[in-house]
């Protein structure tokens, strides 16, 4: 097909088609590898791979110690889990209160108002108590009469305290 100059209608009058120069044909390029989200059915069916990196006998070991576990190391691993997050309360605590000790009840009661779950008061006094047992640096109960009072140590680190209990949550863990 053949047009006269004068008719086009798209090309600008003074651009000359025929001297722009060859262009040599070349692949295209690659669309790009883009991550697909996966949905929730996805998940819960497995056809989801697991996170980049993840090695199977690491996994494998993983699951063969958690099917092995006895009930009391389940519960011990379980209040290791949530130490931080106590300490992190009862400390809370401490500051609110202006003393440098408290009764174990009082305390406890302060922390099961506090604490993010639905806990209750015998409960938390075993999380004081094996707060104690790890920490005693930290963390000290001292027997009064009938009372037991609950002391901190004013010069350690929150967050030192907080390392340590997760290192020691998942050497528990790795048992």
């Amino acid at each position: 097909m053949e047009v006269p100059e004068d008719q086009l209608t798209r090309w600008h009058p003074c651009f000359n088609v025929d001297k722009v120069p060859y262009i040599k044909p070349a692949k295209l390029p690659q669309p790009p590898t883009v991550e697909k989200l996966a949905t929730a059915q996805e998940v819960l069916a497995g056809d989801v791979p697991g996170p980049a990196g993840a090695d199977p006998a690491q996994e494998a070991q993983k699951q063969l110690a958690q099917m092995t576990r006895r009930l009391k190391q389940k519960q011990r691993l379980q209040g290791l889990e949530r130490l931080p997050e106590v300490a992190r309360v009862l400390r809370s605590v401490f500051r609110s209160e202006h003393k440098p000790a408290l009764s174990m009840e009082m305390a406890c009661a302060r922390m099961v108002g506090s604490y993010r779950t639905a806990t209750s008061p015998w409960e938390m006094e075993k999380h004081v108590h094996l707060l104690s047992e790890l920490l005693s640096d930290w963390l000290s109960l001292h027997r009064i009469c009938t009372d037991t009072y609950v002391n901190l140590g004013k010069a350690a680190d929150l967050a030192g305290v907080l390392a340590r209990l997760v290192r020691l949550a998942r050497a528990e863990e790795a048992l």
